[in-house]
């Protein structure tokens, strides 16, 4: 999945820098395609100022837009933050891929599945109730491998 999601990121850094040189309305159509991108490796989302002068030296807005929500958008400063958006999500994207195939990180997965499971379900990881659960999981498991180490024959003949 982050091989293609890497792909995907690519592609639509190309196809938006081409956007850039010949701007077509025909980007707009892969936009929430890139926002989802950017969403699904945790990119915030950044906020650049607009001001509206209406002359006479009276400003009628001021306000911060989201670059996500503008990501067609050609000023500079929007450009040079969806610029770091897409290279932020290519990298996040290429270390998930590589820690795809890192055994150590299984290992670790596997060490920390309580915590990882929690976090996923969008308890704090300084949780005190993380904490108690993961130490239960460690003895549980010491305990299991104990009594497959002491009775590994006969847990085998049963099974």
């Amino acid at each position: 999945m982050n091989l293609s999601k890497y792909q995907a990121c690519k592609k639509y850094y190309k196809i938006y820098n081409a956007y850039l040189d010949n701007p077509k309305w025909d980007f707009l159509e892969v936009q929430p395609q890139i926002v989802k991108l950017f969403k699904e490796a945790k990119i915030d989302d950044n906020a650049v100022a607009y001001v509206e002068n209406v002359g006479y030296g009276k400003v009628l807005a001021d306000a911060h837009v989201s670059v996500m929500a503008n990501i067609g958008n050609t000023r500079a400063d929007v450009v040079s933050s969806v610029t770091a958006m897409f290279h932020k999500a290519i990298g996040t994207y290429r270390s998930r891929m590589l820690e795809a195939i890192n055994p150590f990180y299984w290992l670790e997965f596997v060490f920390f599945l309580p915590k990882r499971m929690f976090e996923y379900f969008g308890t704090p990881p300084e949780s005190i109730f993380i904490k108690i659960t993961q130490a239960i999981y460690w003895l549980f498991a010491g305990v299991i491998g104990l009594l497959y180490s002491i009775f590994g024959n006969e847990i085998n003949a049963y099974i």
